[in-house]
């Protein structure tokens, strides 16, 4: 998402916010990509913890965690005109499949769904945030950068 975002926004110093944060991987990517700080909003009990332990491990002193809904949150912050890059990404409420479960595929879900997955290809060398491994390897990434 962030390499086909590469010359819309600049990142360099801003401010995000990161909507339904869900384990964080937006946000600290973007932290990851020159932001200044992010704001992660997640109202799920079951993730939270995932989230604060991934903000704890990679950018604790530029990431913030609001365990709020998205509502209550949006309403009672005053001033979004700051924020330079906010992302949201709605749960979608849908069972899961028995061909995702037997093929190990979640996106499966949105196609059996009707929901269409857009793909691109970039040049760009990314890093996803899906094992403890992958953790390690942005721990080190952010390292170099201070």
């Amino acid at each position: 998402m962030f390499n086909t975002l590469t010359g819309l926004i600049e990142l360099t110093g801003a401010d995000v916010l990161d909507l339904y944060a869900g384990t964080g991987a937006v946000g600290l990517e973007a932290l990851s990509r020159g932001a200044g700080t992010a704001t992660l909003v997640e109202s799920d009990p079951a993730v939270l913890s995932v989230l604060r332990s991934n903000v704890s491990a990679i950018a604790p002193d530029r990431a913030h965690v609001v365990a709020r809904s998205v509502p209550a949150y949006l309403a009672q912050r005053p001033v979004l005109d700051l924020i330079r890059f906010a992302f949201l990404d709605p749960p979608y409420a849908l069972p899961e499949s028995a061909l995702e479960r037997s093929e190990r595929l979640e996106q499966l879900r949105f196609l059996e769904n009707g929901i269409g997955i857009h793909v691109r290809e970039t040049p760009y060398d990314t890093v996803g945030v899906d094992t403890e491994e992958d953790l390690r390897r942005v721990e080190e990434i952010l390292g170099s950068r201070s």
